[in-house]
């Protein structure tokens, strides 16, 4: 899956130079981790690894993913899920600046700006989501232990949701962990998935290292 071609992208073109542990997590549409232990991409047992998106994070929440599930950090903080709570909240009748958009192209981008501009119920929902992402890290860290943490996806076009996610992983960290977990942006921006692909052509068909 694209979250694993990231992993393996980073492993050997980019944060892979310099760290050997490492978890790589896709903040976009969807949201997706890949996991590289000693060098080596994790899949499990059945290759299913990775699948922060789908773990409940909010088990009274009444927003519902796409898999189904209530209360996933997708649903609370993917893109999809960021634009179907402003797109309900609006219905409900909350003001903010985001009414004046024709609601099929309300996405995350857009919401983002919103919060940058000012908007208070950009700015709550923006947050919220930070929050969710920030203890989905350390969840990975506390599980995994990595020497870095790559972020990646089109939700991160400026620094306005990284510094509040860094802020909640540092709020909500163990001493053992505080500060040691690298938080990085991803070496490749968007095009994080294809240098994974690349990778997997140049060793498993081109057969070069």
């Amino acid at each position: 899956n694209d979250a694993q071609l990231i992993a393996l992208g980073e492993l050997f073109y980019g944060i892979g130079k310099q760290y050997d542990h490492f978890v790589t997590l896709s903040l976009g549409y969807g949201i997706g981790s890949g996991i590289v232990v000693n060098r080596q991409p994790f899949y499990g047992w059945e290759g299913y690894t990775g699948e922060i998106g789908h773990i409940v994070i909010d088990s009274h929440s009444k927003w519902k993913g796409r898999e189904g599930i209530y209360g996933t950090l997708e649903a609370l903080a993917s893109g999809y899920g960021i634009a179907d709570i402003v797109r309900e909240k609006i219905r409900m009748g909350e003001a903010t600046t985001l009414t004046s958009q024709v609601a099929s192209s309300i996405n995350a981008k857009s919401v983002i700006m919103a919060a940058i501009e000012g908007d208070q119920l950009a700015i709550d929902i923006i947050d919220s989501a930070a929050d969710y992402v920030g203890i989905s890290i350390d969840i990975l860290i506390k599980l995994f232990n990595p020497q870095a943490i790559s972020l990646s996806g089109g939700m991160l076009r400026n620094d306005y949701l990284i510094e509040r996610i860094k802020k909640k992983v540092e709020s909500v960290s163990l001493p053992p962990y505080k500060g040691k977990a690298s938080i990085l942006p991803s070496s490749f921006g968007e095009e994080a998935a294809l240098m994974g692909a690349v990778s997997l052509i140049l060793q498993n068909i081109l057969k070069l290292e």
